[in-house]
């Protein structure tokens, strides 16, 4: 009985770490690039540097989107654990 509690208390970890980490990484790529095409869209509608937007815009895309990318992560987290646990049993 302790074995299995111990086991699926170890997934629960694993899962949660993945999900979490997977989440942040892919979000904060996908931000990066989301990121830098707004801000040289800002940029060049505002006549400004359009290296200095697209740097601007990278940096606060690839914050926003690893938060994102965490918040999926925690969902993803959550149902993967609801099924874990529903099908490992009691």
């Amino acid at each position: 009985m302790t074995n299995s509690i111990d086991l699926a208390s170890i997934i629960n970890i694993i899962v949660w770490a993945v999900c979490i980490l997977f989440g942040m990484g892919v979000g904060a790529m996908l931000g990066s690039f989301v990121g830098r095409l707004l801000g040289w869209m800002i940029a060049t509608s505002m006549d400004a540097n359009i290296s200095k937007g697209g740097q601007a815009g990278k940096i606060l895309g690839r914050l926003v989107g690893g938060g994102i990318g965490a918040g999926l992560g925690i969902y993803g987290a959550l149902q993967a654990t609801a099924y874990i646990s529903q099908t490992i049993g009691h």
